[in-house]
This record gives C-alpha cells, sequence and structure tokens, in this order.
C-alpha cells in the first residue's frame, strides 16, 4: 500500500468516525436515563434511613435551547 493510499483510507476512516460520532450525539440529545438503586447498608443510622441522593452529570445545553441575549 502507497503512503497516499494509506492518508487517504486514513482519512476516511477518521473523517467517517466523526461524523458517526457527531450524528449519534445529535439523535440522542434527550435521551436521559433515570436508574433507582437500592444499597444495603447494614449500619447505616436511623437518621439516613430513606435518604434519597441524586446525581446529575454531563448534560451540556443543547444549541436550540441556548437564548441569545
Amino acid at each position: 500500500m502507497t503512503r497516499s493510499r494509506f492518508l487517504l483510507k486514513s482519512g476516511f476512516l477518521v473523517g467517517g468516525t466523526l461524523m458517526g460520532t457527531l450524528l449519534y450525539g445529535l439523535s440522542n440529545k434527550y435521551n436521559y436515563h433515570v436508574r433507582k438503586l437500592k444499597l444495603p447498608y447494614p449500619n447505616l443510622p436511623a437518621a439516613f434511613k430513606g435518604l434519597k441522593i441524586v446525581q446529575i452529570s454531563d448534560i451540556p445545553p443543547a444549541p436550540s435551547t441556548i437564548r441569545k441575549p
């Protein structure tokens, strides 16, 4: 395989990967998941029984939801 052929194929592979990732991200931008887990802690103090912990991470604003001043 010649150098130019290798670079051409590598460029198509990298470009295709980036385009595929972009399209996947745009098509799943509102596909959030809520996971409820019960974690058993036998030595948990009574004051913490029934306490709910929430973690929200990595929710960037979509360009269509950003308001312009």
